[in-house]
C-alpha cells in the first residue's frame, strides 16, 4: 500500500488564491482530467508537467494521461481510476491502475523507476503541485497525489512532477466532499476522461492513438522492445 506521512491534523479550510506554483513552461505537456464525484461532473483540471526538470517522471505520467501505451499488466490508462486517499488539508492520491485501491503501482515502463530528481521544483511540495506516491525509494509506478498545502516534510521524498494550472477548485471539492481524516474517501470520485492539451509529445500521442497502439490494445512491437519488465 503506497503511503504518505502525515505530520499535523490541521485541515485547510481557506481557498489557495494563488494556483502557479512556478511560471509556465509553454513547451512542458499539459494533461488534463475530467473529474466526476458520486455521478455528477466537476469538471476538469489541467496540469502542467515538469519536462524541463524531470522529463521521464513526466513522460510517465502523460502516456498514462493519453493511454497510448497500451496494456502491460493493465490498462496503462488513468480513465476510469479513482482517487483512493483523500484527507482534506494534505493530499488527494489517486493513480493505481492496476487494483485501484492503493495497493497497485504500475509504470509505463513495465517496472518502479528511480526517483529522478528532487533539485528546483521537483523537490518541494507546494499547494497546487503533483507528485508521485510509492511505498519506498526509487519505487516510482502510476500513483500521484495532489499537495492541498505546503507539506515541506515530503521534500526530497516524492518527485514532485507538475502543477495545476485551472480547476483548483475542483481538487478543492472532492477533498472537502469525499476526505476524511484517515483518507478512506466517503464518496467516489473518479476520473472520467483524461488526455493531453498541449505541449511537448502531442503530435507523438496522436499518431500513437491513431495507429496500432490504440486505447486498451496490446502494445505494438515498437513499444515492446522499449520495455525490458524487471520483477
Amino acid at each position: 500500500m503506497v503511503y504518505l506521512t502525515r505530520l499535523v491534523r490541521r485541515v485547510h479550510r481557506g481557498p489557495i488564491r494563488k494556483i502557479f506554483s512556478y511560471p509556465l513552461n509553454e513547451v512542458n505537456p499539459v494533461v488534463f482530467f475530467e473529474i466526476t464525484v458520486e455521478g455528477d461532473a466537476l469538471g476538469q483540471v489541467t496540469i502542467e508537467l515538469f519536462h524541463d526538470t524531470v522529463p521521464k517522471t513526466s513522460e510517465n505520467f502523460r502516456s498514462l494521461c493519453t493511454g497510448e501505451r497500451g496494456f502491460i499488466q493493465c490498462p496503462l490508462y488513468y480513465k476510469g481510476i479513482p482517487f483512493h486517499r483523500i484527507i482534506p488539508g494534505f493530499i488527494v492520491q489517486g493513480g493505481d491502475i492496476l487494483t485501484k485501491d492503493g495497493r497497485g503501482n504500475v509504470s509505463v515502463f513495465g517496472f518502479p523507476f528511480l526517483d529522478e530528481s528532487f533539485k528546483g521544483k521537483a523537490g518541494k511540495h507546494l499547494p497546487g503541485t503533483v507528485a508521485m506516491a510509492h511505498s519506498g525509494p526509487n519505487q516510482n509506478g502510476s500513483q500521484f497525489f495532489f499537495n492541498m498545502r505546503r507539506n515541506e516534510h515530503l521534500d526530497g521524498k516524492y518527485v514532485v512532477c507538475g502543477q495545476v494550472l485551472e480547476g483548483w477548485d475542483l481538487v478543492e471539492r472532492v477533498a472537502a466532499l469525499c476526505g476524511s481524516r484517515c483518507g478512506v474517501p466517503v464518496s467516489r470520485a473518479w476520473i472520467t476522461d483524461c488526455g493531453q492539451s498541449s505541449g511537448a509529445k502531442l503530435e507523438e500521442a496522436q499518431r500513437a492513438l491513431c495507429g496500432e497502439r490504440a486505447l486498451h490494445s496490446m502494445p505494438g512491437k515498437e513499444v515492446l522492445d522499449l520495455i525490458s519488465p524487471r520483477y
